[in-house]
């Protein structure tokens, strides 16, 4: 099982705790630079502060260092003169989510081990380190007794999120390359056009067939099951609390039929996990179109944001890219598009069950939508006036009725 290079040392646990001794141990463990007596050192660390709401999984910088006069490593190639710095998120909330997934330390387990054999571009590793937190099997127990709750039990711990996610006092670093500011990036509020989703899409089939079969990542640093761990959670505080406030707060466009498909989204949601969860590839596992950056003309795309990777069913990735980066009015690209990710993969050498493929598909949506509908007691991003559910909820309505076809009814078996 592939672990985490973790530092036993001094790890800065928010932005204003960088210091350039610590940059320069980070990029030395990180093979960066040498470490060797004379080896090039960091003399000084500027902050510079990055966009970005609070719907932020972390806290983001950008660094710009000073190094020793005249510094190079020829051993090493040039110094990088920048760097993006991420730490946990500052809202106790959001790191209680996001350490309940391990995400923080995933994303760093990513990079130290992984990153360097995408074939796909990701930004390069400087350096990171996380504290120590539970072990898997620890994690494991821990989510069979919250899954074994009585329902009232269930729905009870879910009424105040601050106590049901309280976060730990473990710190994350982590240190990537700069990209600079001139790529662009598409939120929920404005995603790209359906045609730029032909470049993201032709980027994940790659990943998807360089890791086909590779199942000794069942058990890496950087993969957990995906969706959740504690599925008759959700289905209780679903039953016991949010779909009658997903009927009042929805009641503007929610139709009779999107209400039968959240219905048979909670009834399946333990199986739909289950099949999303085959072990075929490595996924990213959370590829919105905001954790993606295009250049200028849309010809390159660069995935970002590695916290949630999984080693899953390559659906996964399709579904959740296609239904949060298409507006309603798009989604007649899905099929298309998810098409042309099929004749992608086959021509990279991987035949895939078009059945199995779109009852995947579905089994993502499907679960998708099970927790944005979690989400409308307790909003943890904020896009605007509006929240993430707010815009993907009606997507994936859409875009399970516009695949229906694929595989019959939008709730058939």
């Amino acid at each position: 099982m592939a672990t985490l290079a973790r530092s036993t040392g001094f790890i800065p646990s928010t932005p204003a705790e960088v210091n350039p001794a610590w940059c320069t141990a980070a990029m030395q463990e990180a093979g960066v630079i040498g470490s060797a007596a004379n080896a090039p050192k960091v003399t000084a660390v500027a902050l510079e502060q990055l966009g970005g709401g609070t719907g932020m999984s972390g806290d983001t910088v950008r660094l710009r260092f000073t190094w020793d006069d005249g510094a190079v490593d020829p051993a090493m190639g040039a110094l990088p003169a920048t760097a993006i710095a991420k730490f946990a998120a500052p809202l106790p909330v959001i790191k209680g989510l996001l350490e309940s997934l391990d995400a923080y330390a995933r994303e760093i387990a990513f990079y130290q081990t992984l990153s360097a054999s995408m074939p796909l571009r990701v930004p390069r590793f400087l350096g990171g380190a996380a504290d120590p937190g539970r072990s898997a099997k620890a994690n494991s127990r821990i989510n069979k007794v919250v899954n074994g709750l009585p329902a009232k039990a269930q729905v009870a711990m879910s009424v105040d999120a601050t106590k049901l996610l309280r976060p730990s006092k473990r710190r994350y670093a982590l240190m990537i390359e700069d990209l600079g500011d001139a790529l662009t990036v598409h939120d929920v509020v404005e995603p790209p056009e359906p045609e730029h989703l032909q470049l993201t899409l032709g980027e994940l089939a790659k990943l998807h067939a360089a890791f086909w079969g590779r199942r000794e990542l069942l058990d890496h640093g950087a993969t957990a099951r995906l969706v959740c761990p504690t599925p008759k959670l959700y289905e209780s505080v679903y039953d016991g609390r949010v779909r009658e406030q997903m009927l009042e707060v929805w009641s503007s466009w929610l139709t009779p039929e999107f209400v039968a498909i959240a219905d048979d989204a909670r009834r399946r949601f333990g199986a739909d996990i289950d099949r999303i969860n085959t072990p075929l590839t490595f996924l990213h596992g959370d590829p919105r179109s905001d954790n993606i950056l295009f250049d200028d003309a849309h010809t390159s795309a660069t995935f970002v944001d590695w916290a949630l990777t999984g080693f899953g069913h390559p659906a996964y990735d399709v579904a959740y890219h296609l239904s949060a980066s298409l507006d309603v009015h798009n989604m007649g690209h899905f099929v298309p598009l998810a098409q042309n990710y099929l004749r992608e993969l086959t021509g990279a050498g991987i035949a895939l069950d078009p059945s199995d493929f779109w009852e995947t598909v579905r089994a993502t949506m499907r679960s998708m939508l099970m927790q944005q509908i979690q989400a409308i007691p307790h909003p943890l991003s904020s896009y605007g006036d509006k929240n993430l559910e707010d815009y993907w909820a009606p997507r994936l309505f859409h875009a399970l009725t516009e695949t229906a076809p694929m595989v019959g009814s939008p709730i058939a078996h």
